[in-house]
């Protein structure tokens, strides 16, 4: 379960350090894609994201806000 802790998050968060920020937004669409399922490495969420690295930053945006109605209900 996530802390309301900054310092706890950011230290759980180190692993995603590397990435650009492109990089991250895939990263998050892919994790929403896949909301509940056993997620692994950045690497590994990139490389199931690939389909969406056509996407501008609108559009990755765009697909975040609608994957977290799906989840939402």
């Amino acid at each position: 379960m996530a802390t309301c802790s900054p310092s706890e998050l950011l230290a759980d968060a180190k692993c995603f350090m590397c990435l650009s920020e492109k990089q991250l937004d895939l990263a998050i669409v892919e994790l929403l894609r896949t909301w509940g399922a056993d997620t692994s490495t950045p690497q590994q969420l990139l490389t199931a994201a690939k389909c969406f690295n056509c996407l501008d930053t609108k559009q990755i945006e765009l697909a975040q806000a609608q994957l977290l109605c799906d989840i939402a209900g």
